[in-house]
């Protein structure tokens, strides 16, 4: 069978064949790399897991790729409403060796964070927003119950 003497190496001719992934596997983990967004709807946290993930299985099918592109593709995956946290983040180092992953997805994480923060904020604020009264004035349930005079 396929010109092996016995099953040992039949097993380890198959094992040799078919064991690592071939360059369609690679190429595919790489466009994901290339296409990858953040969207900016959710903790980042395990989207940016994500990335990393991708470029580990690269790295173990023997395509390394250097640290500033991975961080380049993390930048270019900030969604475009938060167009300036890439700006900040590229205008605050100086060198591009304190461009690290460790740094801009810190960085994404607390814009994530503080709009986080902000929308609840804004959201339950009892600010009027605009021409709208403040949502805590049109719950009913707010209303002081009126009582005849002596009956309170």
């Amino acid at each position: 069978m396929y010109g092996k003497q016995n099953a040992k190496s039949l097993w380890n001719y198959l094992r040799d064949k078919y064991s690592s992934p071939g360059p369609t596997f690679v190429f595919a983990d790489y466009q994901h790399t290339r296409h990858f967004q953040i969207s900016g709807n959710s903790d980042p946290a395990l989207q940016i897991t994500e990335l990393d993930t991708l470029y580990t299985r690269l790295e173990g099918n023997k395509c390394n790729v250097p640290s500033l592109i991975r961080v380049i593709t993390l930048l270019s995956a900030i969604p475009q409403s938060w167009d300036n946290l890439a700006t900040s983040i590229l205008t605050s180092q100086i060198l591009l060796t304190q461009l690290t992953w460790d740094f801009v997805s810190s960085a994404i994480q607390s814009e994530f964070s503080q709009r986080l923060t902000s929308a609840y904020t804004a959201h339950h604020s009892g600010v009027p927003r605009g021409d709208r009264p403040p949502s805590w004035k049109k719950n009913p349930q707010n209303k002081q119950q009126q009582y005849p005079q002596g009956q309170q």
